[in-house]
């Protein structure tokens, strides 16, 4: 999901541009059962924008997996894009143009930084039917 921290990023700066940021800061980055929704959103924000959430050092795995819960919601919504305001019609947008499905979103362990800086590891899956 290359382009996916631009995304969120542009999502950050520009209110209504999108619904499941909006979501996760009506609810404080939570679903309201039990979780730390303030941590979800500190840790998207860091995620997105590499700056270390406050009292950290690095943007690290704690961060990314603090982040996880709020990131695949907006991963959904970038895998499932066509066209806006900023998208650039990427392999999600070019998968569905030839008939792919969207699945869900995984996590690899590849261990490309670059990666990780530009889609916070996420990773959409399409079925081909």
């Amino acid at each position: 999901m290359n382009g996916l921290s631009s995304y969120i990023r542009h999502a950050i700066q520009n209110p209504n541009f999108s619904a499941a940021m909006e979501q996760l800061k009506l609810n404080g980055g939570g679903s309201g059962d039990g979780d730390d929704g303030a941590i979800i959103l500190e840790s998207v924000h860091s995620v997105a924008t590499q700056i270390p959430r406050e009292g950290h050092d690095v943007v690290g795995i704690g961060t990314y997996t603090d982040a996880r819960r709020g990131w695949t919601e907006l991963a959904k919504e970038y895998a499932n894009a066509r066209g806006g305001e900023m998208v650039v019609e990427g392999e999600a947008q070019l998968y569905q143009k030839v008939g792919a499905v969207f699945i869900n979103i995984e996590y690899i362990g590849e261990e490309n930084p670059g990666y990780w800086k530009d889609a916070g590891g996420a990773m959409a899956r399409f079925f081909f039917l």
